[in-house]
């Protein structure tokens, strides 16, 4: 007995599912309603149509707002971490180690069409700052040197090396040591965009000119 109710309930659900509506009454109802009250249905659905369709562009134009102030947050933090950066290259912001000089030699990385070894790439980088690094491959006379761009950031004292725009879980991670002073080195790997395998990375602090303050 509960198993046939079961059936006419269903078989009831799925034909209230299957019935069409106008202007939301169900056609059977929409059938024996007078004219007087189709229109009365007319006009209670175009108002609910009017309300809910204002809702939607309130709605749509509260978030077009909230990304505008994200937007313009992001601008603002942007232009004060570029401000600081260019006063850590002058010496007159940031402190002692905010400010280094990162060489890579030996082992390989991929460049265009897989790992090849490269010529050796030096370049200076600023706390906060994020960097791409062009890295060319060593070629023979005949063949013309692949190029790449290596993804680094120098923030609040780790060095992240072959990041990417989205991420950078799988950079490698030198965080800051005093031996950086007289020039660390220390061979890395990666499982990231290039695939570092045994890159040499020698790091070496630029003295700042503001030395009041040590990390």
């Amino acid at each position: 007995m509960s198993n046939r109710i079961f059936l006419l309930l269903m078989c009831c659900l799925l034909l209230a599912g299957c019935t069409p509506y106008i202007y939301g009454v169900p056609q059977p109802q929409w059938d024996q309603m007078t004219s007087g009250q189709r229109d009365e249905a007319i006009r209670g659905y175009n108002e609910r149509e009017r309300i809910r369709e204002k809702a939607r562009q309130e709605e749509v134009v509260r978030q077009a707002r909230e990304a505008e102030v994200r937007a313009e947050e992001t601008r603002r933090q942007d232009e004060l971490i570029r401000l600081r950066v260019e006063g850590i290259y002058a010496g007159t912001a940031g402190q002692l180690g905010d400010l280094i000089q990162v060489t890579l030699s030996g082992g390989q990385m991929i460049i265009g069409w897989g790992y090849q070894n490269y010529q050796p790439v030096a370049f200076k980088i600023a706390n906060g700052e994020t960097r791409k690094v062009e890295v060319v491959s060593i070629s023979s006379y005949y063949v013309k040197p692949d190029h790449t761009e290596l993804f680094v950031k120098y923030q609040d004292g780790m060095l992240l090396i072959d990041g990417n725009d989205s991420s950078w879980d799988r950079a490698a991670r030198l965080l800051f040591d005093q031996s950086w002073r007289h020039g660390a080195q220390t061979a890395i790997n990666t499982k990231s965009r290039l695939d570092l395998k045994n890159v040499k990375v020698r790091i070496k602090i630029i003295p700042h000119l503001k030395q009041n303050t040590v990390r």
